[in-house]
């Protein structure tokens, strides 16, 4: 099957058994469970200069938006990509994801291994906390996601790609947030998005917020100012560092591209801040199998189940 869609890929990116000359940019969408606009994708696909668009629905058919043709076929996201990949001809890729289903972004950064693009926009759920970004901190350079739930309606690729005027990848970034932005004044979505600088910069922030938790148990105090969001389990990571520690928060925003934010307790990235003895007991197992909490010394762990602790004997007292 994988190579039957690798081949038939390779037909809708060349047109063609010989490849074409280098593209700019080879645009992959997969859509999963959320419907996307085939038809004024492929409209604004056709203005694009050595560019490609290739479209994923819905585990059923591959569009190639700049020519009209399709395919049918299933696959994985995954395979989607590597497909592209494998018979992409092209200097640079963003891919896209948009999930009505709950995204499993571990899931995500295994089915990119050796695959990673420029650019990986997620467009579902709950996929902006810290432990998630640093699951996919190797899968692509820039992220651009959702850390409350997404907006009904997929990402309006469409409009993302009449307003491509600058290929450069941070004015891609910068476009994707504003075209979401927009999308969202006009259907009224509370959401908060935004997009991450990977690799080095990722991991010096992550680095030293764990080296400071060392010293978190003698703030303790601060952290009874923060308020918990998403269900309780998790906070705003940008108005926790302002009450934690500054120099933390200079290093997130250094890491931070771009953000657009309508919600009303949630401005960036999460961090798992349980509320209560009861959230805590309930989430502490899937998070110490995330590979934030493998890759850096148990800190913050560590200072979590004093947190919990003390503040359980608050409530009983």
């Amino acid at each position: 099957m994988m190579k039957h869609i690798v081949f038939a890929l390779f037909i809708l990116l060349t047109g063609q058994t010989v490849l074409a000359e280098k593209l700019d940019w080879i645009f992959a969408i997969y859509a999963d469970g959320k419907g996307v606009d085939v038809k004024n994708i492929c409209q604004s696909a056709k203005k694009l200069s050595n560019m490609k668009v290739l479209i994923y629905q819905n585990k059923q058919t591959t569009y190639c938006a700049n020519g009209g043709e399709k395919i049918a076929g299933q696959a994985s996201a995954g395979k989607f990509f590597s497909g592209v990949r494998s018979v992409g001809n092209s200097w640079n890729y963003f891919y896209a994801v948009s999930s009505a289903n709950h995204l499993d972004v571990s899931k995500l950064s295994v089915e990119l291994t050796g695959n990673k693009p420029n650019i990986l926009l997620i467009d579902a759920d709950e996929t902006g906390s810290i432990d998630q970004l640093w699951e996919l901190n190797m899968s692509a350079d820039r992220i651009i996601t959702f850390s409350t739930k997404s907006m009904v309606n997929s990402v309006d690729y469409a409009n993302f790609i009449n307003n491509i005027s600058d290929t450069a990848p941070i004015s891609l970034v910068s476009n994707a947030i504003n075209t979401i932005k927009t999308q969202a004044e006009q259907s009224k979505s509370e959401i908060s998005v935004f997009a991450v600088e990977t690799g080095e910069k990722l991991e010096g922030y992550m680095t030293l917020f764990d080296k400071r938790a060392e010293c978190f148990p003698k703030k303790i105090d601060r952290f009874e100012k923060i308020k918990a969001v998403s269900g309780g389990a998790y906070t705003d990571l940008t108005n926790a560092l302002k009450v934690i520690n500054k120099a933390i928060y200079k290093r997130l925003e250094a890491v931070i591209i771009s953000s657009y934010s309508s919600n009303k307790t949630i401005s960036g990235p999460t961090l798992f801040l349980p509320k209560n003895k009861e959230l805590y007991e309930k989430k502490i197992t899937t998070f110490n199998k995330t590979r934030m909490n493998k890759d850096f010394p148990p800190n913050w762990t560590v200072f979590l189940k004093l947190y919990i602790s003390n503040k359980h004997s608050r409530t009983i007292l």
